[in-house]
């Protein structure tokens, strides 16, 4: 038995309970969903800057009600150290995932990224060293190797970073490293290179390479690669983030940083190869190949990860290279674009329990329960009005400082507010994204690469039903670009 199949069959018979931030972004979400399939009590943070409602609605659909039952979610913002103590309490176990990802959008706003990724971090880690956590995983950044150029990556060498968003996650190991020299906190840093897979949204400005090239395909479009498509990265499917997650929080010699990928070097000319092949299988032919422009400023050359120090010491063993990741990967999102935005895999829950749910205010404490049936008209509605506000958020964001493409994916950046904990979300949409605080970035959470595409978007947005609004939206978001 793997290390990985004895700490879950231990999750199930002894659960715990864990705060997942940026829980509603895409590798956020993919924690939530994995979590609850252990039976494990999940407490959920995000502010639904860039994770998605959707990614919450999808999970509860591939889950029975038992386990939806464990979770409860809190909006707010981990720029709030009121928000980050409250949704700490009675947590065993801490997965950080949320901030503000993008290296072109650091490059627009240092201020803002700064913000997210240095003082929300901050707050979570001091949240969680009062509440003594027993573990406490963050996602770091393989853009904290900089301008170093040896390959493969090793954890002990790095260079000098090469944008704002690259300097916000190495302060992020330093303080990490600071708590555990000052207050004897321990915390385990994952370097994502590249995290791909379900859930990861295809759309707006910074979307990651993989998800928006294969709408672009599917669409018909013509990708458009930044630079000359031999700049190379290390794609990690999000199956191998999860498990490097688990295991970092449960080993108990774990301990630092760790490189989370598969020690592979893919280049955008090949990847769109290995796009255009597989999609083919699917249906998907007369793909035009691709357009070719200038490089992005912050973008580094090639990234490789040497994994050898998570296999020796966290147990960790693979189960996704990038073939293997895109074919699974390519079917959610060809349901997506056939569906209407909603995948396939979601169809089979999205019936389970319409019904009550049960509302915490962390600001007051008091509990009140309430079911929320809303008809076709209502759910159209409020997703009108939440797409037009995410629109004009994205907008005033592009013109401040979003991220350009993706280098690194995060599990999206939290609003401020105090936020508001809900304990089963009502199942109403599920198109994918990258979501919240999480790529990557962590995530965040992960690099990725933003390209351009010469194609209308996929598919049109389903009904959701937004959850209550805490307080104005701040910040921007996971998910396209390159680290």
């Amino acid at each position: 038995m793997s290390n990985f199949e004895q700490i879950q069959s231990d999750l199930r018979t002894h659960p715990r309970t864990w705060l997942v931030t940026g829980c509603a972004g895409f590798i956020g979400s993919s924690l939530l969903e994995a979590l609850l399939k252990l039976d494990q009590a999940v407490i959920g943070l995000d502010n639904l800057s860039t994770g998605h409602q959707r990614n919450l609605d999808e999970v509860r659909g591939l889950v029975d009600d038992e386990q939806w039952r464990r979770f409860s979610f809190t909006r707010g913002d981990i720029r709030d150290r009121d928000t980050c103590a409250r949704a700490m309490a009675g947590v065993d176990h801490v997965l950080h995932q949320a901030a503000l990802g993008s290296v072109p959008r650091s490059i627009a706003d240092p201020a803002c990224t700064n913000d997210s990724n240095v003082g929300g971090f901050l707050n979570i880690l001091v949240a969680a060293r009062d509440a003594q956590v027993k573990s406490f995983v963050y996602a770091a950044s393989s853009s904290s190797y900089g301008d170093h150029p040896a390959l493969p990556k090793v954890e002990h060498t790095i260079g000098r970073p090469l944008s704002p968003y690259a300097v916000s996650k190495y302060v992020n190991e330093l303080y990490a490293e600071v708590f555990l020299r000052c207050y004897g906190f321990r915390t385990v840093g994952l370097r994502y290179f590249n995290v791909f897979g379900r859930r990861q949204d295809p759309d707006g400005a910074y979307a990651a390479v993989i998800p928006r090239w294969v709408a672009t395909m599917i669409a018909g479009g013509q990708v458009v690669i930044n630079g000359d498509g031999a700049t190379s990265r290390d794609f990690c499917h999000v199956d191998n983030a999860v498990q490097a997650n688990l295991l970092a929080a449960l080993t108990p010699a774990a301990g630092g940083i760790y490189n989370v990928a598969v020690n592979d070097a893919t280049t955008l000319n090949q990847l769109f190869a290995c796009l255009k092949e597989l999609l083919a299988a699917h249906g998907v032919d007369a793909v035009p190949e691709p357009a070719y422009a200038a490089s992005r400023n912050g973008d580094v050359r090639h990234s490789q990860a040497d994994v050898g120090k998570a296999m020796r010491e966290l147990g960790y063993v693979p189960t996704h290279r990038i073939r293997e990741g895109l074919a699974a990967a390519i079917p959610w999102y060809l349901a997506r674009s056939a569906e209407g935005a909603a995948p396939a895999s979601n169809a089979e829950g999205a019936g389970k329990t319409e019904g009550a749910v049960r509302a915490v205010s962390i600001d007051s404490g008091e509990r009140t329960d309430s079911t929320e049936h809303a008809d076709s008209r209502e759910h159209t509605d409020s997703a009108k009005r939440a797409d037009s506000r995410e629109r004009a958020d994205s907008a005033e964001r592009s013109d401040s400082a979003e991220r350009g493409d993706s280098a690194e994916l995060t599990d999206s950046a939290m609003r401020t507010g105090s936020g508001e904990r809900t304990e089963s979300a009502e199942s109403t949409d599920s198109r994918g994204s990258s979501g919240g605080w999480d790529s990557t970035g962590s995530g965040e959470s992960t690099d990725s690469w933003e390209s351009a595409q010469r194609a209308p978007s996929a598919a049109p947005a389903v009904p959701v039903r937004p959850p209550p609004r805490s307080s104005p939206a701040a910040v921007g978001a996971p998910h396209t670009h390159l680290v």
